[in-house]
């Protein structure tokens, strides 16, 4: 398994864990991040299964 998979699924785990105090209310949930943590929460928040309540980004940009 690569590492992208490998953090994708640790990042994962963390959020379905969180939600968990949320009554599973994903909206809940926001992640966020600095520059290359920036880029990771846009992808996480674009390729999670569930709706997210949103995500912040600081000097980061999303380009594919």
């Amino acid at each position: 398994m690569d590492q992208k998979n490998e953090t994708m699924i640790f990042l994962d785990g963390i959020i379905n864990k969180e939600a968990e105090f949320y009554d599973n209310d994903f909206k809940k949930i926001f992640v966020g991040g600095f520059s290359q943590g920036g880029f990771l929460s846009l992808h996480i928040a674009i390729t999670f299964p569930e709706v997210l309540g949103g995500v912040v980004v600081c000097s980061g940009s999303f380009f594919t």
